[in-house]
């Protein structure tokens, strides 16, 4: 017999859902494209004082807004330390921040065993809090992140006889750690819960292709600060860029501090090569262009070698010319922005450059 759905009304009924969120979607784009952009002053002062640039500031009413947006953004400890007028205002919020990362440095260490069991690499914001700030505490982590590849299932088992737990949802349980895309789990350390994510891929859809197996092979470990091997910083850069884009531009300022200061780290060449290795040419173009307007970070001869044709590049910027919360020109909901800038930045064919 033949297969088909089991409830035809319901196949329709999805299929026209899926149409008229593309359709919105298009009307919101059609909106943005003819709206000026949206401008935060309070996000614009932040991110010039997070950038280094001097910032007097007395009014009550300016600290206050600059405390608050520093707190959503998940930036309080950088913050307090750069505009000293924030600093008593953002102190609980530090104290905490401090003690946290305290005791996830800890748990970091208790992971060193794993690079003599399988390749591994602290990924995200595990690798940027040490790669580009004096102290992991400037570099607000909820949790860790650990890339394994293919060895997940090793590397779970090994934690399981350390004291860690599985913290999966019975759907993802049933699938495997074989079969996922990452597998949570859990531990105490006193009184304190430790979240760690292992990753056996860095993303959940099929907009880029972003190598797990060539970002381990390049990770190396710097023994200053841990003995795990971490992403290199080409890589930690991608992949922040892989997650800003994941998330429709809705992450917190954290990670586009990231990129700002990874940039000076990276040679041009070796950016350009590796994104067009991993489908993320365009991605990475527009969020270079992003950090070069909000942090005043020189990438030009960084984007000179990613930058998409001149009528998409035009169209990308005018869309991600925003100055709030989000690059978004006018913001967008999180589920609409995810479809659309993951749309809008998969490379095209005749987007990769090579190097000559």
């Amino acid at each position: 017999m033949p297969s088909g759905p089991t409830d035809p009304a319901g196949g329709w009924r999805d299929r026209f859902e899926h149409r008229a969120q593309w359709a919105y979607a298009f009307r919101d784009l059609a909106v943005a494209l003819a709206s000026p952009p949206l401008i935060d002053p309070t996000m614009v002062t932040l991110r010039r004082a997070l950038s280094g640039q001097p910032q007097d500031i007395h009014a009550p009413s300016t600290l206050n807004a600059l405390a608050a947006a520093a707190t959503r953004h998940e930036v309080e400890v950088i913050a307090a330390e750069l505009v000293p007028a924030l600093a008593s205002r953002l102190a609980d919020a530090t104290l905490e921040r401090r003690r946290a990362d305290a005791i996830l440095e800890l748990a970091t260490q208790s992971l060193a065993p794993l690079a003599a069991i399988a390749p591994v690499a602290l990924l995200k914001g595990s690798a940027s809090a040490v790669q580009v700030y004096p102290h992991t505490a400037w570099r607000h982590r909820k949790d860790l992140d650990l890339l394994v590849g293919d060895n997940l299932p090793i590397v779970r088992e090994a934690l399981l006889a350390r004291g860690w737990t599985d913290a999966v949802t019975p759907r993802r349980h049933s699938e495997g750690p074989a079969a996922v895309r990452a597998w949570p789990m859990v531990r105490s350390l006193g009184p304190y819960g430790v979240s760690l994510d292992l990753h056996r891929r860095i993303h959940a859809t099929a907009w880029c292709h972003v190598d797990s197996a060539a970002v381990l092979a390049a990770a190396a470990t710097l023994t200053r600060h841990t003995s795990l091997p971490i992403t290199s910083p080409v890589d930690t850069l991608l992949t922040t860029v892989v997650h800003l884009v994941g998330s429709g531009f809705h992450e917190p300022l954290k990670g586009w501090l990231d990129v700002a200061r990874l940039v000076p780290l990276l040679s041009p060449a070796a950016l350009v090569a590796r994104s067009n290795q991993f489908g993320l040419t365009t991605a990475t173009w527009l969020c270079l262009t992003v950090v070069r307007r909000w942090f005043a970070v020189d990438t030009t001869a960084h984007e000179a070698g990613l930058a998409p044709s001149a009528l998409r590049s035009r169209l990308l910027k005018h869309l991600a010319a925003g100055d709030h919360d989000t690059p978004e020109r006018r913001p967008l909901y999180k589920g609409l922005s995810q479809r659309i800038w993951q749309s809008l930045l998969t490379d095209r064919p005749a987007t990769a450059r090579q190097i000559s």
